[in-house]
């Protein structure tokens, strides 16, 4: 009997070992493999997450892309810009930045921008770019004008009295407003780039005037600056001497736009005296048959397309007892604007964008066409950005 308690209790002391080694051995096997199992169901738990997050990110792009090629007006730069102009090879807008007068080319989609000069140009207010693009005339805020030709990157100060300035078709030449301080007298100049050999080409009224070479031609055509409160006349003189010749007179406020072949003109003038209403007209380069275009715009919201159509910003509204132009040049006011490609001849004009298609605030200035790509790029005064409309 002894001697079965003995055997029994050593059966069972083997069979408790056994257990507690099963249970130390499979136990762990167990925990690890439940621990295993979290684990991983963890880890497809976080990559189906980066999964989902990646393609709402990709599926938000593809939107945002979808809409962007829905847009028909377009923000081309992300910075505020000074007197933009399409580059000679027409496929480039060149600009200065308003933020620190850096010079920058950019490519009509935006995707490719090269800086051109570094130069820090402080309190700069606009840049007149020679026809060869290898010369500007700067003007500042202290009114002072300087001549910067980049291909040897030196500048030059032109002399003080200067107001306004204009370069000829050439671009071997400047002409000028200039002020004589002493004799109390005002005149049309032409010198050389850099204000030296000049020469009087006409007596001038007082106060501003605005100058522009009349293409294919050595006249250059001068006016007084737009003034509601009097009527001007647009006038014209050889390069080579000559007097003065009128050709166009009796509008209010009036400025002019001549096409690229010279034959026409572009005129926008208020209706009356001190009016808030302005009118587009066109007449032809004799200053005869003039007609309205029913359009109520500026010439400076306007670009040629060829010698028959124009496309123009045109205004919704002019706020009531505003004085056009000079409120809107003075920049007392800012327009919402639509945008219109008109024919000169016929009158007829069309809607470039449609009006449910203009999402944002547009005050038009700077027009620049490029008809070949299907673009009209435009800075808004707004923000000071360039846009591009695909037309």
């Amino acid at each position: 009997m002894k001697k079965i308690f003995i055997i029994s209790s050593v059966l069972l002391l083997i069979i408790l070992i056994f257990l507690v080694i099963y249970n130390f051995v499979f136990s762990d096997k167990s925990d690890d493999y439940f621990k295993t199992d979290n684990s991983s169901s963890i880890q497809d738990e976080s990559i189906t997450a980066e999964k989902e997050k990646e393609l709402k990110v990709s599926e938000n792009k593809q939107e945002s892309e979808k809409n962007e090629q829905k847009e028909k007006i377009k923000p081309l730069t992300e910075e505020a810009v000074i007197s933009p102009i399409i580059s000679l090879d027409k496929k480039h807008i060149q600009y200065y930045s308003k933020e620190n007068g850096n010079v920058w080319k950019i490519n009509f989609d935006g995707s490719e921008k090269t800086n051109i000069s570094q130069d820090v140009l402080t309190n700069l207010t606009r840049v007149m770019w020679s026809p060869k693009e290898n010369k500007v005339i700067s003007r500042f805020t202290q009114n002072r004008f300087y001549l910067y030709d980049h291909d040897i990157s030196k500048g030059v100060s032109l002399k003080e009295g200067i107001s306004d300035i204009a370069w000829t078709n050439m671009g071997d030449k400047i002409i000028y407003n200039y002020y004589d301080s002493k004799t109390n007298s005002y005149s049309l100049n032409l010198a050389n780039p850099d204000g030296s050999q000049w020469k009087k080409m006409a007596d001038l009224p007082s106060g501003r005037i605005s100058i522009a070479p009349v293409p294919q031609s050595s006249l250059i055509s001068y006016w007084s600056y737009p003034d509601a409160h009097q009527q001007n006349s647009l006038k014209t003189i050889s390069l080579v001497g000559g007097e003065p010749k009128e050709i166009f007179s009796g509008k209010y406020g009036a400025d002019y736009l001549w096409s690229p072949d010279s034959k026409k003109i572009l005129i926008s003038s208020s209706s009356e005296k001190e009016n808030s209403k302005i009118v587009l007209g066109v007449t032809d380069s004799k200053g005869e048959n003039y007609h309205s275009l029913n359009a109520p715009t500026l010439v400076s919201k306007c670009v040629w397309a060829d010698g028959n159509k124009v496309y123009c910003a045109i205004p919704t509204s002019i706020p009531e007892g505003a004085t056009m132009p000079n409120d809107y040049q003075a920049g007392k006011i800012k327009t919402k604007d639509t945008f219109l490609k008109i024919d000169v001849v016929s009158g007829k004009s069309e809607r470039v964008v449609e009006l449910d298609e203009i999402t944002g605030h547009y005050d038009a200035e700077n027009l620049m066409l490029s008809l070949y790509d299907g673009y009209l790029f435009f800075v808004n005064r707004i923000d000071g950005k360039i846009y591009r409309i695909d037309l």
